[in-house]
């Protein structure tokens, strides 16, 4: 089978004839595996990739997995990884917040009909509805 990034075969290799050459441009992103064991890259004709086998018949692998694409994976995930746990810790501080808020209003008999008004976090109290109530009406 192969692809632009992926060959795999069988190869006979016959005394004295131990180096593998391509028509593969060379980068270090090629990895050459014989019989699941990864051979080091040999670079021919200052821009091909090509390796030693040895004598006999064998599985070979070339591989294509630039450096490049490992690390721009990881730091994906990582950054991904980042953003949820960024989400998570903003949501419980706003739970906490409003739980806390909560928690004033019903522990205090002095604010009985009290409300909350979660996006200021202020409580508002009987008096302060009759006030803006009042200043509606006065500003109609």
């Amino acid at each position: 089978t192969h692809s632009d990034t992926y060959f795999d075969g069988t190869i006979s290799v016959q005394k004295g004839d131990t180096l593998l050459f391509t028509s593969i441009p060379y980068d270090e992103g090629w990895h050459i595996i014989c019989d699941g064991v990864e051979l080091p890259i040999v670079k021919t004709a200052d821009s091909l990739v090509a390796a030693n086998i040895p004598e006999g018949t064998h599985r070979l692998e070339l591989k294509y997995l630039p450096d490049c694409y490992v690390y721009g994976s990881i730091t994906a995930i990582c950054g991904f990884l980042a953003f949820i746990i960024i989400i998570v810790v903003d949501m419980s501080i706003k739970f906490s917040r409003k739980k806390k808020a909560l928690c004033v209003v019903t522990e205090s008999a002095d604010f009985d009909g009290a409300e909350v008004d979660f996006l200021t976090e202020k409580i508002i109290t009987p008096a302060d509805i009759e006030e803006n109530n009042g200043d509606d009406s006065a500003n109609e």
